[in-house]
């Protein structure tokens, strides 16, 4: 299965990664599984991926940015 969404950016860290990705068909948190994984898959390196935190720090920006639109 491949994923549906659109990789517009992204910025690789020491220890994160950080991406500009408009999620389609399938939730944020399947597509940031999916990428967690592929990239586990092709550098056997570990890794953990706190879905929680990361949409709770999308919703906040979403406010944020949905705030300062009205103004």
């Amino acid at each position: 299965m491949i994923s549906n969404y659109m990789l517009y950016g992204y910025c690789l860290m020491d220890n994160h990664i950080h991406l500009l990705i408009r999620e389609n068909e399938e939730s944020i948190s399947q597509v940031v599984k999916r990428i967690s994984s592929s990239y586990h898959e092709y550098t056997g390196t570990p890794t953990i991926v706190n879905i929680d935190s990361a949409l709770d720090m999308l919703s906040e920006n979403r406010r944020k940015a949905a705030e300062y639109q009205k103004v």
